[in-house]
């Protein structure tokens, strides 16, 4: 026992690591012409960690790192033997994933939860987010830094700038930070990082140590005013376009009580989407589709309401799933570190919006609904944890005589044990306390809700078990559960076989097995999934996976089949081109219907990128899908949906977009344009005009039809916000 804790201690030690400090800091250009360079200690030991672990770089990375009483100072200066193939764009931040990159992890705190995660193409584009100890990404952060890259016959060089402000960190006299370096070679389809990962596991337990003294440790003071006006256009049942104004005026603040402690304040905020969602086939969905979190509000801190056990394939998507949280009046937060070991996210706001809670009877007038959101975590040793949450809504209507309503309360446990250096055991318990809103509801309903995933992980070998059991009055209002489904209990398995070949063509073929038995308590019915697949990585960005899945589903205590096989790929053969696909075949229910009944369903996705130069680019993609009935033919579809989006980036700053989308279900063709100017995130200028064409418009419950495409709604969209930060 004490050699096998020794050699697992030895396994995931720590690299100490130096950062020079300057009082001449260097210029963020993508040049290393500065003094401080010449000076800092380069580290270029990188080692691959994608598609396997371990292998040389076949080309060299080399990376420097200083700092002064402000700020970090970054520079990689990445070698290429083919210049002319290297893939970088001039676009907007958060959308280069996909290009040659290098990154950084900065464990701020030095405790192996979480981790900054900044990417920059080889133009100084960012990409930013949060990085959780199993790997896994959250790229909805975005975090005021600064980056500048430069092509050269040698390859290029990256530059970053990263103010101690925006990290978040303890206030000692000596700070260590654990920070890591990455580098993405798009056509050798390779990843590399120094210090290396030398296997799957606690991934931030690999990065190095850096200690810096005589930092300033400022609490950050920021303001961010914004002002929004939209003019809308709707026709009527009189076949005329009336017109509306919204103006809007808000302000978010954030208040450093400590170092590593902030207070987030927001009043009437501007939670405005400038872009048009990517249109999606409505016509059969049993639920939603899941939307990520990009209101900056909601964003710092949300990465520790990741609940130990859920997420997954497990019945419990979210415990916290914020865009709940519709049209917030005014909101607090508090999020941060208490000690060394104490994490706390905390969260109350006013919903005004009517879309989750409906009146139960006509003449009822919907209230405000009022969250309270409020988690704990103690670390243990590593990523090792235990945890608390509470989440709970509270219902207002007011039915003409009275003010009544209802709520839904969760408390429960969690817990990550991390029980070797490749095996995690996550487990929780979770109670919930309902009472329907109705006026004439005397339900006072509450349920437990627990289960656990054992899981096991390495270079070859992936295997987890999971239990799950959800009561059949467990409710979770802040959260989403899988297919809005209590009352469930389910068995689940998943195990891969990784396989490396030995070719520069073919780098990686992963053999794959998903498995899940569920009961459900509502019907005393059984379901069940086995998906089988195999993956294969190619050289050029490149990628194919097809399996079949045997599949059962119940749905209003009926058993549907749900069999289907699947084949997707991705490519990206130069750096003018990129490809996609995803096309599934099979058994589905068709849900909009009573009863129920069986059919048969493709779908098809098709998509093309077109990069002819840096600053200009356009997206094609197709979607289609095709439904028939097995007995009868009510509901049979053929939807397409047809979308364009092209951009020219004028600059890092600048940009014009426009989006038209052809959707054959409403027969409806939208237009978008936008110009946008972003600064850093939150100082911002969007001006946009948008508008919508039909043969059909709804007006109330009625729909109007007629024989040529008319505009049937239109908006004219202008904000301004800017980030006063001290």
């Amino acid at each position: 026992m004490v050699v096998f804790f020794f050699f697992i201690s030895a396994l995931f030690s720590r690299i100490p690591l130096e950062s020079i400090k300057t009082s001449s800091p260097p210029k963020i250009d993508g040049v290393l012409d500065d003094p401080v360079w010449q000076k800092a200690r380069g580290y270029s030991d990188f080692r691959s960690y994608s598609p396997d672990y371990g292998g040389l770089p076949k080309e060299k990375t080399i990376v420097y790192s200083a700092y002064d009483a402000d700020n970090l100072y970054f520079a990689f200066k990445c070698c290429e033997s083919q210049p002319g193939k290297i893939i970088g764009t001039i676009g907007k931040r958060d959308t280069i994933i996909e290009e040659d990159l290098v990154g950084l992890l900065i464990d701020s705190h030095n405790d192996g939860q979480n981790a900054y995660f900044l990417v920059i193409n080889p133009l100084g584009i960012q990409q930013d987010g949060i990085m959780d100890s199993s790997g896994s990404n959250d790229w909805s952060p975005d975090f005021i830094w600064e980056s500048n890259g430069r092509k050269n016959a040698e390859g290029f060089v990256v530059e970053v700038k990263i103010p101690f402000k925006t990290l978040r960190f303890a206030n000692t006299k000596a700070v260590k930070m654990r920070i890591g370096f990455l580098r993405k070679i798009n056509r050798h389809s390779e990843e590399y990082s120094f210090p290396e990962w030398k296997d799957k596991g606690p991934v931030l337990s690999y990065l190095g140590i850096f200690q810096f003294e005589g930092i300033t440790n400022k609490k950050v003071l920021q303001f961010l005013p914004a002002f929004t006006y939209m003019k809308r256009r709707e026709r009527n049942v009189d076949d005329a376009l009336d017109s509306f104004d919204e103006k809007s005026l808000g302000l978010t603040s954030k208040i450093g009580l400590a170092s590593d402690l902030t207070l987030d304040m927001t009043i009437n905020p501007d939670f405005s989407h400038i872009e048009i969602d990517e249109g999606y086939v409505d016509v059969n969905l049993r639920v939603d589709p899941l939307l990520n979190e990009k209101r900056l509000f909601f964003l710092e801190g949300l990465e520790h309401f990741k609940f130990a056990g859920c997420g997954g394939g497990s019945p419990i998507e979210k415990i916290v799933h914020t865009r709940n949280i519709v049209e917030p009046q005014w909101g607090l937060k508090l999020s941060g570190k208490i000690g060394k070991s104490g994490i706390v996210n905390s969260l109350f706001a006013v919903d005004k919006s009517r879309k989750n809670v409906e009146p139960s009877r006509p003449g009822d007038e919907t209230k405000n609904s009022y969250y309270g959101l409020f988690r704990y975590k103690h670390i243990v040793k590593g990523d090792s944890y235990v945890g608390a949450v509470y989440t709970g809504k509270e219902y207002r209507f007011y039915t003409g005589e009275e003010i009544t309503g209802g709520f839904n309360r969760v408390g429960g446990l969690d817990a990550r044990i991390r029980l070797g250096g490749f095996i995690t055991l996550d487990t929780f318990f979770l109670y919930s306390f309902n009472k329907m809103y109705r006026k004439d509801a005397s339900d006072n309903n509450q349920g437990p809700a627990f289960g656990g995933i054992f899981k096991f992980e390495d270079r070859k070998n992936l295997f987890s078990l999971g239990y799950h059991d959800l009561s059949r009055n467990f409710e979770l209002a802040p959260g989403r559960l899988r297919l809005n489904r209590n009352g469930i209990r389910t068995f689940s398995a998943n195990a891969a076989q990784y396989i490396y070949p030995a070719s520069d063509f073919l780098k990686q073929i992963a053999l794959g097995y998903s498995g899940r038995m569920s009961r459900d308590k509502h019907f005393d019915m059984n379901e069940y999934s086995h998906e089988l697949s195999i993956y294969f990585q190619f050289a050029s960005a490149s990628g194919l996976s097809l399996g079949y899945d045997f599949a059962t589903e119940i749905y209003e205590g009926e058993l549907f089949d749900r069999n289907t096989f699947f084949i997707t790929g991705f490519s990206r053969p130069n750096k003018h081109f990129q490809l996609a696909f995803d096309y599934r075949s099979g058994d589905s229910p068709f849900y909009k219907s009573l009863p129920p009944y069986q059919g048969y369903l493709k779908t098809f996705l098709f998509s093309v990128d077109f990069h002819p130069i840096e600053n200009f680019s356009t997206h094609f993609a197709w979607t289609n899908h095709i439904f028939h009935g097995d007995e009868v033919s009510t509901g049979d579809y053929n939807v397409s949906i047809y979308r364009n989006k092209t951009k020219f980036q004028f600059n890092r700053c600048l940009s014009l977009r426009g989006i038209v989308e052809y959707d054959t279900e409403y027969k409806q063709i939208v237009g978008d344009v936008l110009v946008e100017f972003t600064y850093i995130p939150g100082t911002v200028i969007h001006l946009g005009y948008g508008s919508t064409f039909s043969k059909e418009y709804p007006v109330y419950d009625r729909v109007y039809r007629c024989d040529s495409y008319k505009e049937i709604r239109s908006s004219l969209f202008f904000k301004a916000s800017y980030v006063f930060r001290f």
